[in-house]
């Protein structure tokens, strides 16, 4: 054998029907000298890894047009190939290429064993191209602190993690491009753990994730990544980060199968504005569906939440007012006003719509408290039960009939104020008239009784609207929302704050 010529692991004796053990023959082409190997069509048997380290002179690993198969047969942790370039220097062989290559275990991805297709340790300046992994209980292809690596056209099927990237004493994996990725039917597609400068382009990931625990067809378990035009279709749970930063660019699409179409973000820093994005804001999702574990959609950073379908999603942590105070009144009592641009969006902020976060706690907050949130008009619980001493009135008002000629009308019992916006939309009809009425329009009470009758102007403290009598259909009467808080306890009172933050519409279902 020449140094430095290709081998045919034929030559060594590797027997392409599969039968006997070809891990000794094609581990002697690797050790011969050879900077390529070539293995031929066929379905090669292996019973332990083939090892590949940084004092081996081989740079190519190539099989035939995907015709080519390599099979491991374990009952034990172990994989088809080995790669140990453990920190190589510079000046030595860290350039190194596996390709055309079908590698699959005679064992299942719930083995209890790890089985792996590639395992790769600290290399650096490596490609894999053409790689089809299934059946491995670990990983079809792991790369651990590995730098300058490129991954094109990899399949991966039926394998406990799909495509991994993970720490090697506590190095992580930095600059590697996956360009062109299908894995289905993965506990996790795509996972990466601390990975810095990690770009992932057109990746289409099915059947993975998971529903009821946090794996996500696409896991990012810290570090940074650059998700470019990924699709994600039948998932459990399509994206999960958690510490991450990822930048999802143009997503082709997110759907869902049976299960919740989830997005989960956990103890993401925003702190750091533009740590965390997600471009365009509407995602193109069709639809979200609840979180069956926790009943949201999104969770995005400690303690922030978004509503089930048709919801909002919430970027960022940009608090826009806050309220504090104590109440000792034994009755409900109005501690803060929500406007109706902001309880229901208004044209002016037809892209933003507003969360109230209400805390409450016997002596301070920093000593346990509970919380409820009021998004688009509706209370909500962060725990599951909506708290006793809160509650959120107005929002609407119903039985709406025009009793005059000069603005007045009536409605079913409600907390009315002179100066208040009672915004009304819809298509007229029914009987009686608002002169000069568009859909929508907002109006302001010039007098009321506070409960049940009130006259409308198209201006704070302006002349009555001119109307005709009668009872209308089809309009909605939207009115500011107004936070109780009630005090449960006499003998401590009750310490409250109440934070609203701006967020963006999710796709209403």
């Amino acid at each position: 054998m020449i140094t430095g010529a290709p081998a045919n692991v034929l030559d060594f004796g590797a027997d392409p029907t599969g039968v006997a053990d070809s891990q000794p023959a094609i581990q002697a082409a690797i050790n011969s000298g050879a900077v390529e190997i070539i293995i031929p069509s066929g379905t090669y048997r292996i019973n332990s890894p083939l090892v590949i380290n940084k004092n081996d002179s081989v740079k190519k690993i190539s099989g035939f047009d995907m015709s080519t198969t390599l099979k491991l047969y374990t009952s034990t942790t172990a994989s088809i190939f080995d790669i140990q370039y453990i920190a190589p220097p510079p000046e030595t062989k860290q350039f190194f290429a596996i390709e055309n290559l079908i590698l699959t275990s005679n064992g299942t991805k719930a083995d209890a064993f790890l089985t792996y297709g590639i395992f790769s340790t600290g290399t650096s300046y490596a490609y894999f191209n053409n790689i089809r992994s299934t059946n491995f209980s670990g990983s079809g292809c792991e790369i651990k602190g590995c730098v300058y690596v490129g991954i094109d056209n990899y399949t991966a099927g039926e394998c406990n993690f799909g495509l991994s990237f993970e720490l090697n004493l506590g190095v992580a994996c930095t600059s590697v491009v996956v360009d062109r990725a299908y894995i289905s039917g993965c506990l996790r597609g795509i996972t990466q753990t601390n990975a810095n400068n990690m770009t992932y382009i057109d990746c289409v990931i099915e059947y993975s994730g998971s529903s009821t625990t946090t794996n996500g067809a696409f896991h990012l378990a810290g570090g940074a990544a650059e998700i470019i035009s990924p699709y994600f279709e039948q998932n459990g749970r399509n994206f999960v980060s958690i510490e991450g930063s990822p930048v999802i660019r143009l997503p082709y699409g997110w759907t869902s199968g049976t299960a919740a179409n989830v997005i989960t973000y956990s103890a993401v820093a925003f702190a750091e504005r533009g740590v965390t994005l997600q471009f365009p804001y509407n995602l193109y999702l069709p639809r979200i569906n609840a979180d069956i574990t926790s009943n949201r959609d999104l969770v995005i950073g400690e303690n922030l939440t978004v509503p089930v379908a048709g919801g909002s999603v919430i970027f960022g942590n940009e608090t826009m007012d806050s309220e504090n105070g104590f109440l000792t009144s034994g009755s409900f009592s109005t501690v803060y006003t929500i406007p109706a641009s902001e309880s229901t969006g208004s044209a002016a902020n037809s892209k933003a719509l507003y969360e109230y976060t209400c805390y409450a706690g016997a002596a301070d907050l920093s000593t346990g408290f509970d919380a409820g949130t009021i998004m688009n008009g509706t209370l909500r619980s962060y725990s599951g039960s909506t708290p006793a001493w809160l509650r959120l009135v107005g929002g609407s008002l119903s039985t709406v009939v025009i009793t005059g000629v000069a603005g007045q009308f009536s409605c079913a019992s409600s907390t009315l104020t002179v100066g208040m916006a009672v915004t009304i939309a819809g298509t007229f009809g029914g009987t009686g008239s608002i002169t000069g009425y568009t859909d929508p329009k907002t109006y302001f009470i010039i007098t009321t009784n506070g409960t049940t009758t009130f006259t409308l102007s198209e201006t704070l403290a302006g002349p009555a609207i001119v109307t005709t009598a009668g009872t209308p259909t089809g309009l909605t009467y939207t009115i500011p929302s107004y936070v109780q808080m009630n005090v449960t306890s006499t003998t401590y009172g009750l310490t409250y704050k109440i934070i609203m933050r701006r967020v963006f519409p999710g796709i209403a279902v």
